[in-house]
């Protein structure tokens, strides 16, 4: 069986220099695709990033739980009637 001709002495130096520019080619990608992934990472966790505690200026309120209600809100009734229909209703918090 043969596998084509013998290579020449004049053709193996651009054989050699195919495979330096191969390998060239093949590092520059490889390097770029690390690069790309890189600034993909860092970019995704600069957006993601949350910060774990409140900045010092900004106040927040406490959480109120669902069955609590706060007597600062209610005011007292400016009707006799009112005042009735809120006992009536179960306004136990209210002030006189």
């Amino acid at each position: 069986m043969s596998f084509g001709p013998q290579p020449s002495m004049y053709t193996e130096s651009t054989r050699t220099a195919d495979k330096v520019r191969r390998r060239l080619r093949n590092r520059i990608a490889g390097a770029t695709a690390a690069a790309v992934i890189a600034v993909l990472c860092l970019g995704g966790r600069l957006l993601w990033h949350q910060p774990d505690e409140a900045p010092a200026n900004e106040t927040t309120a406490a959480q109120q739980a669902p069955d609590e209600v706060r007597e600062t809100t209610e005011q007292v009734p400016a009707s006799p009637e009112g005042h009735l229909m809120a006992l009536a209703v179960g306004g136990a918090g209210l002030k006189h």
